[in-house]
């Protein structure tokens, strides 16, 4: 069966990490919905959906496995939306969070800025919606 593997985590807790040195997910497709944000920095939250979901899509028709990188938290409408739409293409989700404190989140996306890995403005942005969606409670789910 197909399936997607969904690393979920506000900016800055791991997942790039775990998906770029985990032998079981380095070598596997990835859509990041980062990428919607770098490719439109105005985009919201929705049209970054959609551009997930097409993504992952297109992926699903030639590959069995496909790692999707995003803040996926439970209870929320693209995670019901991404659930719904692997359905439809015959696909399961296997969910995996990623949690880490907000100093450590903001350290690490100011460090890829530092790097030269993102620009000033990814920079600001991500800590900005990482500032609007950190919550001390996902560290129990």
């Amino acid at each position: 069966m197909k399936r997607a593997i969904v690393l979920c985590g506000t900016s800055g807790s791991g997942k790039t990490h775990a998906r770029t040195t985990d032998p079981e997910l380095r070598d596997l497709p990835c859509v990041d919905i980062a990428d919607a944000y770098r490719r439109d920095p105005g985009c919201d939250w929705l049209d970054a959906a959609f551009y997930v979901l097409k993504q992952v899509r297109r992926l699903l028709r030639r590959h069995d496995v496909v790692v999707v990188e995003g803040y996926f938290l439970p209870g929320t409408t693209t995670r019901k939306m991404l659930v719904d739409d692997l359905k439809v293409t015959g696909a399961q989700a296997e969910f995996r969070w990623f949690w880490a404190p907000i100093e450590v989140c903001e350290q690490r996306i100011s460090d890829q800025w530092e790097r030269g890995e993102i620009s000033a403005a990814e920079c600001r942005r991500r800590i900005e919606l990482l500032r609007d969606c950190w919550s001390p409670q996902e560290e129990e789910l």
